[in-house]
């Protein structure tokens, strides 16, 4: 990690800047005797090695009040101050980002202020360190601040195997903090997600380098990908991350799309310290939302064979908490096969879920037909399924409470085939 190590040196008078001297300035302000001499000095580098330039030092009484601002802008340069003996506060601001943004004057600031980004600036590199001093009569006290970085960059995003008719990815994270205070809390206000519009790169690769800088997540994001293809409506699947995009790390966002009907997407988030080695935070998703992954079991958690609010479960996977239902009424009693995405598209979806319903896969065909517990199955008729990735049908009987199934079929058995469809949840 690259620590930035900030010494500056607080004055009451207002903004002061530095000279291109490697000595000492004062501020010859007129306090009140008895006073001290605060030093600070700016630095940048590993442990603090480097001079920096270019940082601002907002210094603050005992009461609250701004009673300087100090600003490093030579390198190598002390600020120092006389000051009345009291405990001071100091923020110390720094980094790239820092002449993008509408920092407070003397009468403006105060420990809340949230700092903004100048008209058509976009957020940079941006460091910040507090620390309190207390100055005694006749002290001279030298103030070591190590500047940490406030905010994370988005270095690039990938993702293969993306369909042929696909004409446009885009990849959003949210929710982020909007903005930061002077203190150097993050402010929870609203935001519009970050969005990263990928170009394809053939073969079915789309991607983008955008060295995108913003603030941290305010909790654990959701990452969406959204998928658009000519005449039809965005696609889009979801993934909340098992972990926050925390300050000072680099990310790169890995994906891989994976079909039909019931698309999963498999990739790792590398979060890379600006400095220092990469820490991989490995995830699945798809379009049900995987949520995060816990070894232990909510106590209402739904069971294979029996009702889920109210919906027959098909089968669970306990260590990502995954779960397929099955819809509680029939979508299809015909033959018209190229309307079963539309007919799915128009079945309304369970609450809380962002899933849309499918169609089974022979296994799940199988296991539910052959439950004589699942409610509203029609003995005598045949089933659509995927078998391979190709729409089959399946015939169930039942004859003195016995249930046979006939092998898969792309013809029907008979002139009606229904479609039951299931869908992905999280619990």
């Amino acid at each position: 990690m690259k620590h930035l190590y900030v010494q500056a040196l607080m004055a009451m008078s207002g903004l002061m800047c530095l000279s291109g001297c490697t000595g000492e300035v004062v501020n010859e302000s007129a306090v009140s005797e008895p006073a001290g001499v605060l030093r600070v000095m700016t630095r940048s580098g590993d442990e603090g090695t480097t001079p920096l330039s270019g940082a601002s030092v907002y210094l603050f009484n005992n009461s609250g009040a701004c009673v300087s601002i100090l600003s490093s802008e030579t390198t190598g340069a002390y600020a120092s101050a006389k000051l009345p003996a009291g405990t001071y506060t100091l923020y110390a601001w720094g980094g790239d980002g820092l002449s993008g943004l509408v920092l407070p004057t003397q009468a403006q600031a105060s420990s809340s202020y949230a700092l903004t980004l100048a008209e058509n600036q976009s957020l940079g590199d941006l460091l910040m360190k507090e620390e309190t001093v207390t100055l005694a009569d006749g002290d001279n006290e030298t103030v070591d601040m190590t500047l940490e970085r406030k905010v994370i960059e988005i270095s690039s995003v990938t993702i293969t195997q993306v369909p042929e008719d696909i004409s446009g990815v885009q990849v959003s994270v949210a929710p982020l903090y909007g903005q930061v205070q002077l203190n150097g809390e993050y402010v929870s206000s609203s935001t519009a997600p970050c969005v990263i519009t990928l170009t394809s790169q053939g073969s079915g690769t789309w991607a983008a380098t955008p060295q995108l800088i913003t603030f941290p997540s305010k909790s654990k994001p959701v990452i969406t990908i959204t998928f658009t293809a000519e005449g039809a409506d965005p696609r889009s699947y979801s993934y909340t991350a098992n972990e926050a995009l925390e300050a000072n790390h680099k990310f790169n966002l890995e994906g891989t799309y994976t079909e039909p009907l019931g698309v999963t997407i498999t990739g790792t988030i590398t979060a890379q310290a600006w400095e220092s080695g990469a820490t991989d935070i490995t995830f699945d998703f798809d379009e049900s939302n995987s949520g995060t992954s816990s070894t232990e079991e909510p106590a209402d958690a739904p069971v294979a064979g029996e009702l889920y609010n109210e919906y027959y479960v098909v089968s669970v996977d306990a260590s990502n908490r995954k779960a397929v239902l099955l819809s509680k009424t029939d979508v299809s009693y015909d033959n018209k096969v190229s309307d079963i995405n539309t007919r799915l598209s128009q079945v309304a979806r369970i609450d809380g879920s962002t899933a849309n319903w499918r169609v089974p896969s022979l296994t799940e065909c199988q296991t539910f037909l052959s439950d004589s517990d699942t409610p509203g199955i029609s003995y005598g008729s045949s089933y659509y399924c995927l078998n391979d990735g190709a729409l089959n049908r399946i015939k169930v009987e039942k004859q003195n409470g016995t249930i046979t199934l006939g092998e898969p079929k792309s013809s029907d058995y008979s002139n009606i085939t229904i479609l039951r469809p299931v869908i992905d949840i999280s619990y």
